[in-house]
């Protein structure tokens, strides 16, 4: 994970929680996790607003949403491993998801299945 705050794991692990406790609220087992939660801070966002379309803040803002998905499938995968559940990301386990997503561009749906 690279440059994600605490405060955002941590806020991302609560969600995960919910979703395991069946009490999230976006689909009771399935938490919405958005993209800029994970997102390191980049100071090209400051500029991005006057020249949105130069080459330079397109390929920063990629690596951004690329970094931001290999946190969500880190910390998905170490959720699952921990607590002994099953999760999806998108309807995938984390290890078929990550392999054709080099990012997510908005959220992803993660939903965790409690072993029986």
């Amino acid at each position: 994970m690279n440059n994600v705050s605490i405060n955002r794991i941590l806020e991302i692990w609560n969600q995960l929680w919910l979703a395991y406790y069946g009490e999230h609220s976006y689909g009771s087992d399935t938490a919405e996790i958005y993209a800029y939660l994970l997102m390191p801070n980049d100071p090209l966002e400051l500029i991005e607003s006057k020249v949105p379309d130069s080459e330079l803040v397109l390929i920063a803002k990629k690596e951004r949403y690329s970094q931001a998905t290999r946190s969500l499938y880190s910390i998905v995968s170490k959720f699952s491993e921990m607590n002994d559940v099953k999760c999806f990301i998108d309807n995938e386990p984390p290890d078929e998801w990550i392999s054709h997503n080099t990012y997510f561009p908005h959220r992803a749906h993660v939903r965790v299945v409690r072993e029986k």
